[in-house]
Parts: structure tokens; C-alpha cells; sequence
């Protein structure tokens, strides 16, 4: 159950991660289609111009690229959290049916020990019973010998 836990705290931390990559791929993003809008308005005025357009339509190829790819370690890392979180749900539940038991072992138990006790009483009545027996016998041949 410790197992199951580490795994869903390290698998939240590692949705964290993606997901603040994911938010960082998005600003760039952003940030690199700002800069293609500036640099579309003045793409033909100087070739040093043109140059820096295609510059910035490429890094927006590679910023989409990596939006993208966090964007799906986000959606993997979401889906694993939620398999170890029904994981770590169902070890709760088979951990509470296992405590539940020992409480039925020791009811048994119980009533075995009431059996057993009752068994016992019964012997110690006829260890008696057997002693009382063999006194009246011996006395009987005792009278009998006289």
C-alpha cells in the first residue's frame, strides 16, 4: 500500500512537471506567433527580414512540435495518475476486507473455547464420576472381604 502511494505521489510530481513544460511550450508559442505577426508586417522590407521570418515560422514549427509532445505526456501522466489512483483505491479496499478477517477467526475462536470448555467440564464431571466409582468399589470389596 506504501508502494501503491510513493507511486501515485511520484506519478503526480511527474504531472506536474508535464504540465508546467506543456504551460511553458504554450508560451513560447505564443510568444514565437507574436513575433511572426511583427515580422510578417516588415517581411518585405529588407532581406535581413525575410531571413528572420523564416527564422521565427520555424521555430514556430518546432514550438508547436514541442506544445505537442507535452501536451501528450500531460494526457499519459493524466492517465497514469488515474490507473494508480484506482490502484491504490482498490489496495485500500482489499487491506480494509483483510483486517475485517481476523475478526471472524476470533469469533470462531471464541466459540471453539466455549466448546472446549464445555468438553472439559464434562471430562472433569466423569473423572469424578470414575472416582466415586472406584471408591464405592473398593469399599464394596472391602465390605465384601469382611
Amino acid at each position: 500500500m506504501k508502494d501503491a502511494e510513493g507511486l501515485a505521489k511520484t506519478t503526480q510530481a511527474e504531472l506536474e512537471v508535464a504540465q508546467a513544460t506543456y504551460k511553458k511550450a504554450n508560451d513560447e508559442l505564443t510568444a514565437t506567433r507574436k513575433v511572426i505577426a511583427k515580422l510578417e508586417a516588415a517581411k518585405d522590407l529588407t532581406p535581413d527580414a525575410q531571413k528572420t521570418y523564416q527564422e521565427a515560422l520555424e521555430a514556430e514549427v518546432l514550438a508547436e512540435k514541442r506544445l505537442s509532445d507535452a501536451k501528450t505526456a500531460v494526457d499519459n501522466l493524466t492517465a497514469d495518475v488515474k490507473t494508480k489512483q484506482e490502484a491504490l483505491e482498490q489496495a485500500k479496499a482489499k487491506l480494509a476486507q483483510e483486517e475485517l478477517v481476523p475478526e471472524g477467526f476470533k469469533a470462531k475462536q471464541a466459540q471453539e473455547e466455549e466448546v472446549l470448555a464445555t468438553i472439559q467440564a464434562q471430562l472433569d464431571d466423569l473423572k469424578a464420576q470414575k472416582r466415586l466409582f472406584v471408591q464405592r468399589l473398593l469399599k464394596s470389596k472391602i465390605a465384601s472381604k469382611r
